[in-house]
């Protein structure tokens, strides 16, 4: 697996898009530590060997959207479990991208998602258990978003479905989980934007061996 060329952007997302300063927070190390080391601990750690690369974690931003935080309890609620616990995930995208989502959250719209050859489960947000899988969506850039996602009742794949009926699926299942056990790599989509909440920025570093 051949890594992307990365470019360094500016040291955090707030200063590289100044709109979104309203909505986060850099953590500190020491007064911030279990926030901040949670979030630097799961991007360190969760990288495919098969990538052959070192994530070292510059900064961590904090999201503060109290209006995502809304609609985001609001929606477990209408799932077909909506006791089911919810799930830390990592989403990769364009710096863009990664600032609309912070401000207004994720969305279904076609600019928003995955080339249609990328859909390996339909129309949905894709998200990761490895930080190295989504570095690969994020478009060069070495900033990722580690995400609460609410699965709801997940309906277990052992192969790619890229013709998969969504309208269907959502009669009986909230989402797609797609495990490392049969594919590469372990997926989880949704199909409501809602269902998922930018926690954190992390700006990484990168090193090869």
């Amino acid at each position: 697996m051949k890594p992307p060329k990365l470019y360094i952007p500016s040291p955090t997302l707030s200063e590289a898009s100044p709109e979104t300063s309203n909505f986060l927070r850099i953590l500190d190390s020491t007064t911030d530590a279990l926030e901040y080391h949670f979030a630097k601990d799961i991007c360190e750690r969760y990288v495919d060997p098969a990538y052959r690369a070192r994530f070292s974690v510059r900064n961590i931003e904090k999201v503060i959207n109290p209006e995502l935080d809304t609609k985001f309890q609001e929606r477990k609620l209408e799932l077909h479990d909506p006791k089911a616990q919810t799930y830390w995930r990592f989403h990769g995208t364009e710096e863009d991208s990664m600032s609309t989502i912070v401000k207004e959250g994720f969305s279904l719209s076609p600019k928003n998602t995955r080339p249609k050859s990328l859909l390996k489960f339909g129309a949905g947000i894709y998200f990761a258990t490895d930080s190295s899988l989504s570095c690969q969506y994020a478009r060069g850039l070495n900033r990722l978003l580690l995400c609460e996602v609410s699965l709801g009742r997940s309906l277990f794949v052992k192969e790619i479905h890229s013709s998969l009926d969504v309208a269907q699926l959502l009669q009986k299942y909230d989402s797609v989980f797609a495990s490392r056990l049969h594919l590469r790599n372990d997926e989880s989509v949704v199909y409501h934007p809602d269902q998922a909440i930018p926690r954190y920025v992390i700006t990484f570093d990168m090193s090869y061996f």
